[in-house]
């Protein structure tokens, strides 16, 4: 019995669905995210022209044929269209995201950080008053990254130091040991702090400091806890870069702190903060070094792995000021009289600093770009000369490098570093 020829509506509603169909299997292949969406969208398109024959081939050839030339005119008229609007779509909302540009999180150099580190560091404060009773009022740390929470608590009565780990919504066994560091905070501390309003100014301050999404690594996270000068932070280790922020929120402005253009700047601020005058000879040694990768010390000093400047000072009430770039300033409280000679900082300027670094790149035939590779040591230089204080600079890495000693005001003295 022959079959029965589907009628003229049915077959304009066969083409309407394998249009919209090829259509959509197109904009999908084209924009989605997820590979397997992108393979969907191209078994739609390919699959249009067939499900017209199939339905239609036999019993309305004229329809058939129409249908397979309608579909890739209208994938042109209609499909490509669509592709642009959903495209332009996606750059407006990434362009818009809070997260500077990027909508993929995983793009992000803050993706290794917890996603909601507020909601964390909630769960971690009520487990610190279940480890103890009012635990959070005598918070030593509390440690955030992407997959787990660490907490530790100090027990006034025995004077131990109480952990315990948790993940995936479940907390595991504590441990007790002898607390060796007992400057404590409490869950009041933490009242204006906003982490995920914070994990922003990080964002920020890690584009300032060139970090990038390549960068991230497995000891990223976020750890509350009060340094060696007491200061409260929550260190945000970003790219293996520590990135500190107050109680406030706000992260320290001491990126500058890497650069050797900006470096003399971020110092002097930090000396008045401190209450010392930049024009007074109060600085025995400043050592700097940039973060760009292959640079190396001159001279061993407290930022020779972290890059940024160390301040030996010999008046006021700090015998050294550390800033690494992204954190805030660590001073060290004077202990004991120096009446040794100093020099004022004022006495160097970025550009006699920055003339003396195109010399040495220009004496040894370096490469513009080996100028964002610097250490150098302002001080008296070793070997008992009688020049006072002089930059012992060095740019470069490796083999191809360079090093020499410089003037006051830029002018070469010497190669070498003595």
């Amino acid at each position: 019995m022959e079959s029965m020829k589907p009628s003229p509506a049915a077959a304009v509603a066969a083409l309407a669905v394998a249009i919209a169909l090829s259509v959509t299997g197109l904009v999908t292949a084209v924009t989605a995210q997820s590979t397997a969406w992108r393979v969907v969208g191209a078994l739609a398109v390919a699959a249009a022209p067939f499900f017209v024959l199939g339905l239609l081939g036999s019993r309305r050839p004229a329809a058939a044929q129409i249908g397979v030339i309608l579909i890739p005119a209208l994938l042109l008229v209609l499909g490509l269209p669509a592709v642009a609007a959903v495209s332009a779509v996606r750059e407006h909302a990434a362009a818009s995201s809070p997260s500077g540009g990027s909508a993929d999180a995983e793009n992000e150099v803050t993706s290794g950080l917890p996603s909601d580190p507020d909601a964390r560091l909630d769960q971690a404060l009520d487990r610190a008053d279940e480890l103890l009773p009012n635990g959070s009022a005598r918070l030593l740390s509390i440690d955030l990254d992407d997959r787990s929470t660490h907490v530790v608590v100090y027990d006034a009565d025995t004077g131990d130091a109480v952990s315990t780990h948790g993940s995936d919504g479940r907390w595991y066994s504590t441990d007790r040991r002898r607390a060796n560091d007992r400057r404590t905070f409490s869950r009041d501390d933490l009242k204006n702090l906003d982490l995920n309003t914070a994990t922003g100014e990080v964002r920020r301050v890690a584009a300032e400091l060139k970090l990038n999404a390549d960068d991230v690594h497995p000891a990223d996270g976020i750890e509350l806890k009060r340094r060696t000068d007491r200061m409260l932070v929550a260190e945000f280790t970003v790219a293996f870069r520590p990135i500190e922020v107050d109680m406030d929120g706000r992260a320290a402005d001491t990126a500058g702190a890497a650069y050797v253009d900006r470096v003399l700047t971020i110092a002097d601020k930090t000396l008045r903060d401190h209450r010392i005058d930049p024009a007074s000879p109060s600085i025995r040694q400043l050592d700097f070094r940039t973060i760009t990768e292959g640079s190396s010390p001159i001279t061993a000093s407290s930022i020779q792995n972290s890059g940024g400047f160390a301040l030996s000072l010999v008046r006021g009430p700090y015998s050294a000021i550390k800033v690494v770039p992204g954190t805030f300033p660590l001073a060290t409280p004077r202990t004991y009289a120096d009446n040794s000679e100093g020099f004022a900082l004022r006495d160097f300027t970025t550009s006699a600093l920055l003339r003396a670094r195109d010399d040495l790149l220009a004496r040894n035939d370096l490469p513009a770009f080996d100028g964002d590779v610097v250490s150098f040591a302002i001080g008296s230089a070793p070997g008992g000369r009688d020049e006072g204080a002089v930059l012992r600079l060095q740019v470069g890495s490796g083999r191809e490098s360079g090093e020499a000693v410089y003037r006051r005001d830029g002018a070469f003295l010497r190669d070498g570093t003595w």
